[in-house]
């Protein structure tokens, strides 16, 4: 929450400091302290909520915004996946996304060694994405474009003493990832 200054303008922000719980299962979450910090500043951007949205032909529950499943696996969905908050609902940091991640692909591994469904049947895979990306138009960025993207993006940071400085113009990444 921000707290106001003299003239009743954002003075300060106030931060509950948090630490990480790991349940029985291995998921973690954060819960809030006691202690409180003050970090002053002149004006507070909120970007609070999330609600999913249902994909057609997808399991949707609109009472939680999520897609239904176990483990990752959309539940009546033979070869399906999902992770992160559309998953689990809007909670957690950016570790329980990477936590979402790696149980979902435990559970696509699992499925494709016990021959749950198989990748390959009338799927075009790499080459059917490649083609579909082509027809219409979208601009794809590969792996080297985004590793020139990275170091451009570490590389600034560096300069200003962060650990990355994000490039957020499109234009600018579309030139960056071409050079």
């Amino acid at each position: 929450r921000s707290t106001p200054d003299e003239a009743g303008m954002v003075g300060n922000c106030l931060a509950q400091v948090n630490h990480l719980e790991e349940s029985e299962s291995g998921s973690v979450r954060a819960v809030g302290t006691d202690k409180v910090e003050t970090i002053p500043c002149d004006v507070v951007f909120e970007s609070i909520g999330y609600r999913g949205s249902p994909i057609p032909d997808v399991p949707f529950d609109t009472t939680g915004g999520t897609i239904p499943n176990e483990e990752g696996r959309v539940t009546g969905a033979v070869g399906l996946y999902t992770s992160g908050w559309i998953k689990r609902g809007p909670s957690g940091i950016v570790g329980s996304n990477r936590w979402d991640a790696h149980e979902t692909v435990l559970a696509v591994r699992s499925d494709v060694e016990e021959s749950v469904w198989r990748c390959d049947e009338g799927k075009q895979g790499y080459h059917g994405v490649a083609e579909l990306l082509q027809e219409r138009a979208v601009q794809a960025i590969d792996w080297q474009g985004w590793q020139r993207l990275d170091h451009h993006e570490i590389a600034c940071g560096e300069a200003t003493g962060k650990p990355r400085e994000k490039v957020t113009d499109v234009r600018e990444i579309m030139d960056l990832i071409r050079r």
